[in-house]
Parts: C-alpha cells; sequence; structure tokens
C-alpha cells in the first residue's frame, strides 16, 4: 500500500516536474528545488518505517527495502518522460 501510493504521489510530482520544465527553465528548477524541500522529511520517514516494518515483520533485508524505494520512484521518471516527450 505504502508503495503503490507513493508510485501515484511521485508519478504526480513527475507530471508538475516536466509541466513547469515545460513553461521554463527558471519555473521548472524551482518546482524542482520545492518538491526536493517537499519529498526529503517524506522519503525519510518511508524509508524508517520501511526498514522497522520490514526487520520486525517480513525478515527481508536492506536490499529488498532499496528495491521498494526504487520501484516506488519509477513512476516519476515515467511522467517527466512523458510530458517532455522523451
Amino acid at each position: 500500500m505504502i508503495i503503490i501510493g507513493d508510485g501515484l504521489h511521485n508519478f504526480i510530482d513527475g507530471l508538475a516536474i516536466g509541466a513547469s520544465c515545460f513553461s521554463s527553465t527558471y519555473v521548472g528548477m524551482s518546482t524542482s528545488l520545492a518538491i526536493f524541500c517537499k519529498e526529503l522529511p517524506h522519503e525519510l520517514y518511508k524509508n524508517h518505517y520501511l526498514m522497522q516494518f520490514s526487520h520486525c515483520y517480513l525478515q527481508i533485508n536492506l536490499l529488498m527495502v532499496i528495491w521498494y524505494w526504487d520501484v516506488s520512484h519509477l513512476p516519476s521518471y515515467l511522467s517527466l518522460a512523458r510530458v517532455l516527450g522523451k
């Protein structure tokens, strides 16, 4: 649930970055910085939660948590590429 919700959230963030970069470079850089500042505490908490949950209940290792984290960020790159048309 966390991975799917975060993937959708990152997809929308990618759309926002792509649309702002399409508008102008300055707006794109400021939007990217704003999303970075918004996402930093969110990602730190999510990674802490996944590490704690996986250690207590799932008994999976750090590589699986990193893989889940990467999978949840893939939609942001896809939406950014879709908006920019590359």
